[in-house]
């Protein structure tokens, strides 16, 4: 589980069964942490973007993580299992979509029928009502 700082709030878990993946997002300081793991160790990517795929700010990039488009980036699972993403809370958007990417033995993408999302935080005031506006 996830170590963080003992005054941490819990932001967000979930268990996605159908791919042995769990996800736990808390807010620790000045920052929200997102701790992503897989049951099994496996050479595999985590595919990923912020607010319905948008590529995250650079500077929120786990070690090894390099751009595929405009709208997501990659990461290496570390020993095939984990992935910590740390934002600034007060740059962190309101969620991160993701899908795994397993290199072997053949490549293989896991979605969950379309894909995986983890709160990091409330939309603001002004964010739902511009989202109310556009339907």
């Amino acid at each position: 589980m996830l170590e963080v700082a003992t005054e941490a709030k819990e932001v967000f878990q979930k268990r996605y069964e159908e791919c042995g993946v769990t996800v736990y997002v808390v807010q620790s300081g000045a920052n929200v942490v997102c701790e992503i793991t897989c049951d099994e160790a496996k050479k595999r990517n985590l595919h990923w973007g912020v607010d319905e795929w948008q590529k995250p700010a650079e500077a929120t990039w786990p070690a090894g993580t390099f751009p595929v488009d405009d709208k997501a980036v990659q990461t290496p699972f570390e020993g095939g299992r984990k992935i910590v993403i740390t934002v600034p809370s007060a740059e962190c958007p309101t969620s991160l979509s993701f899908v795994l990417r397993e290199m072997e033995p053949e490549e293989k993408w896991i979605n969950g029928g379309n894909c995986f999302t983890a709160i990091l935080s409330q939309p603001d005031e002004k964010s739902i009502l511009s989202k109310a506006d556009e339907k």
